[in-house]
């Protein structure tokens, strides 16, 4: 019993690095600047987003805005996740199934609030935009498809 106990901590750590490696952006690095300004200009935004079916944000107070909600690490993270997202789009690949939805799902059992996962959306959503203009000007080839498909849930 030991032994597996041990053995599954080993995996565990293992499959961790790996995902930590597949995650650290290898697909799309940002700057930390450009996730700045990004943030600066989704934040103001927040108010009007919905956190349930009938429910929005709201305006925030002075304290509520000098908390930052998700990391400057997450923040990049969920734009690009937004970057593979609209990439995934591009490559007529089931985007939201395969990208945005269980990315969602996985930060709400990291136990994001709503306010958080509503912010996350967002984020995402501006990453998706990112690269909107680029791929309309030209067709997805079986390179980008093949790529995209390993940063796929």
């Amino acid at each position: 019993m030991r032994f597996h106990r041990f053995a599954l901590v080993i995996f565990l750590c293992v499959f961790s690095v790996l995902v930590e490696a597949k995650e650290k952006n290898a697909f799309f690095d940002l700057p930390d600047d450009y996730v700045l300004s990004t943030i600066q200009k989704v934040r103001p935004m927040l108010y009007r987003l919905k956190i349930s079916a009938t429910e929005f944000v709201g305006q925030e107070t002075l304290e509520e805005l000098d908390d930052p909600l998700i990391t400057l690490k997450e923040a990049e993270r969920v734009l690009v996740r937004g970057i593979i997202s609209s990439t995934a789009e591009w490559c007529h690949l089931e985007w939201k199934e395969k990208s945005f939805i269980p990315f969602m799902a996985e930060n709400r059992r990291f136990g994001k609030t709503s306010k958080q996962m509503a912010y996350i959306g967002a984020l995402h959503g501006f990453g998706m935009n990112i690269m909107n203009k680029k791929y309309s000007e030209s067709e997805c080839q079986k390179l980008h498809r093949d790529k995209i498909k390993s940063y796929l849930y």
